[in-house]
């Protein structure tokens, strides 16, 4: 089963189509879609919000929060 967004701005549906691909983080984002580290953190964010992904805490290696987004399993 393929998950495809409705209505969505090219913006969330970019990020989807990288959910879709592999588990992610907002530096993962950043680096493949050439934007801004906050706005690579807010974009998974909305997704989430609308249960369009999941989102998973991990500690960082560096320490403090990470977070690994991907599309919820079929």
């Amino acid at each position: 089963m393929t998950l495809v967004l409705l209505a969505a701005s090219d913006v969330l549906s970019d990020t989807f189509k990288l959910a879709r691909e592999r588990t992610f983080t907002a530096t993962t984002v950043a680096e493949q879609l050439r934007n801004s580290a906050p706005d690579a953190n807010n974009r998974p964010k909305r997704l989430v919000a609308a249960r369009a992904l999941v989102r998973r805490h991990r500690v960082a290696e560096r320490g403090g929060k990470e977070f690994t987004d991907s599309a919820p399993e079929s």
